[in-house]
Formats: structure tokens, sequence, C-alpha cells
């Protein structure tokens, strides 16, 4: 194979000069651009035109790579340049309102555009989604046997010379772990200390009693439990935890052995990752 090769316009292999294959993806989305009559277009066309045609193309190779931020910044350029019908020449142009005032959400009073960051930033927090959730998949346990074989993938480090892939989940795993929960069902995987468990807690966490935090010798949820009714335990969690805290857990279900502990995701309601949720946190 080629060192040259492309597989759907991407490059196969990258090497070091990684700069010039995002100048060669900005340049190909110029050129789509340019070829736009979009001063026969209203304002409400440029618009649809942005949001269906001009941010989807990039999007193939946003899923998996990080993207530098001047790169996103000035492929939003051409994309503000099109959507006022700024000629491409021209260096100096007047904007009466500013891009990221447009590109706000409809109930903000913007347009919805999606910026690249956003649009690259919520890609790779949906494949540390899937790393998180589905170990199971192939190209997941490829990377777990590769980067984190004896550690759970939070806590996993970037490596030197890692893969793209490697490089651009690890780059949003800590802003996407500020959103992570666990819920544990039987509370046997999810650390008291280490693990973010109580999802209606400023910082997930319980609020430990001072000293408590370095003297209790429990290290599970399931430890907090009595064990012979299955129940919380109460006398435990008012010794160890303020009482903020302790009403939190008590308004939780106690573990159950049966189940397992799982992960959500605390912008939606129902615990679940979604792109478009994503995009507005990226």
């Amino acid at each position: 194979m080629k060192k040259d090769s492309k597989y759907l316009g991407l490059s196969i292999f990258w090497g070091k000069a990684k700069a010039n294959h995002f100048v060669e993806i900005k340049d190909r989305i110029q050129s789509k651009v340019s070829g736009w009559k979009s001063k026969v277009l209203s304002q409400s066309g440029r618009t649809v035109l942005i949001k269906s045609v001009a941010t989807s193309l990039p999007q193939f190779y946003m899923q998996s790579l990080h993207f530098p931020a001047g790169w996103c910044s000035k492929v939003d350029k051409i994309f503000k340049d099109l959507w006022w019908g700024h000629p491409v020449h021209k260096s100096r142009k007047y904007t009466p309102k500013a891009w990221h005032a447009i590109c706000q959400p409809k109930l903000a009073g913007g347009l919805g555009i999606r910026r690249m960051k956003e649009i690259n930033g919520a890609f790779l927090q949906k494949l540390v989604w899937l790393i998180l959730n589905n170990l199971d998949l192939l190209w997941v346990k490829f990377l777990k046997a590769k980067y984190f074989p004896w550690t759970f993938f939070l806590l996993a480090n970037t490596k030197q010379g890692a893969s793209l892939v490697w490089q651009g989940v690890t780059k949003v795993k800590e802003d996407f772990r500020t959103h992570l929960c666990f819920l544990p069902r039987n509370g046997s995987a999810t650390s008291i200390r280490q693990d973010p468990w109580l999802p209606h807690s400023p910082s997930f966490s319980p609020s430990w009693l001072p000293g408590c935090d370095q003297t209790c010798p429990h290290r599970w949820v399931c430890d907090l439990t009595d064990m012979q009714s299955g129940e919380w335990d109460t006398a435990l969690l008012c010794s160890i935890f303020l009482e903020d805290s302790v009403n939190q857990i008590l308004e939780r279900p106690p573990p159950d052995r049966l189940q397992l502990d799982s992960l959500i995701w605390t912008p939606d309601p129902h615990g679940k990752f979604s792109f478009k949720g994503a995009v507005g946190l990226a």
C-alpha cells in the first residue's frame, strides 16, 4: 500500500506532518463553498445551506479525529463569509453581528448553526461514551488492549506516539467526565471516593465529615449497606457524611446484588448520551 493511499478521501498514513492533511481538508471545503452562488440566495437560504450541506462536509473526518482549534476557526470563517455573502477575495468585511451570537441556539436568540469545534467535540465525546458502555465492540477491544489493559478508561493516560483516535478521545475525556455519573445498582464496582455517584450533588460525590475521608475503611458503595437487611446503614452514613449527602443517599434505592453498576450522562434526563445535547456543551 502506498504512503499516499486514501480511504473515502482521507489519508490512511498521516506521518509527522499532520497539519498538511488538515489544510487539505480545509481547502476542499473552501473549494466546495466557492462554487456556490450565495449572492442569489436569501439570508434564510444561506442559513439552510450552511446547516444542511456546508457543515456536513467535514463531519466524516471529525467523527474520529481531533481537529486543531485554529483549523476550526478558519472553517467557521469560511461559513461566516458565505452567510454574510462576502466575496472570498475581500479582506475587510463588515459584520453587524458577531458570528458566535448567530451560532447560538434558537432559544437563545441565534440561528442554531453549529460551529466546527462544537461538532468535533461532540463526535469525540460520543466515542468516549461508546468506549465506556460497549467493551464488546472490536475497535474498543483493540484500544483497551493497547492503551488501558489493566485500568479503567477514565484513569488511562495519553501515550506518546498513540493513534490519532486515542489522542482525540483523551483530549475530551476530562470534559466528558464532568457530565458523567455512576449509577450504583449493586455498588460493588463504584468507588465511594474516586467515582461520581450522587447525581444531585454539585460534584456528584458525597460531602465528608471532617477527617472521615481519610479514616473511613470502606471503599465501595455496597459497603454502606447493612449486611443483614440490605438497606442503607443510616448510622454509618451519618458518621462519615454531612447531613445533605446522607439525605441524598437515603433517597436512592439501596444496592441490589442482582444488578450491575452503570453510567449515566447527567445533561440528559434519561441519562443517555446524545450528540445533539453534547454539541451545546462542547
